[in-house]
């Protein structure tokens, strides 16, 4: 996964915070709060993400990216033609010609 500019800074608040706690300079509850901000962070990230390709995939729908091959013209018909009326019946509709 990509790492955003908000959960790499995250991790790395998180891994300083860590180092002071070995240090002995800060509490273990510090740490806990830094990995549970880093979590949710990265959570947000991955359901931008996914939130991104359902919208990709459902504008490649939309646009007619649901289309079965069955439906379309063989190369033959293409060249001479005969069902250039039936494709843009489908392209219309969505029916099979």
């Amino acid at each position: 996964m990509q790492k955003t500019p908000r959960s790499a800074a995250a991790r790395e608040a998180e891994r300083l915070i860590f180092n002071q706690y070995t240090a002995g300079t800060v509490a273990y509850t510090n740490v806990i709060t830094a990995q549970t901000t880093a979590l949710g962070n990265e959570e947000a990230a991955l359901t931008i993400l996914q939130n991104r390709l359902v919208a990709s995939s459902n504008l490649i729908q939309a646009l007619g990216g649901g289309w079965d091959a069955t439906q379309l013209p063989s190369d033959a018909q293409v060249k001479d033609g005969t069902q250039a009326t039936a494709v843009r019946s489908v392209a219309r509709n969505g029916a099979t010609p």
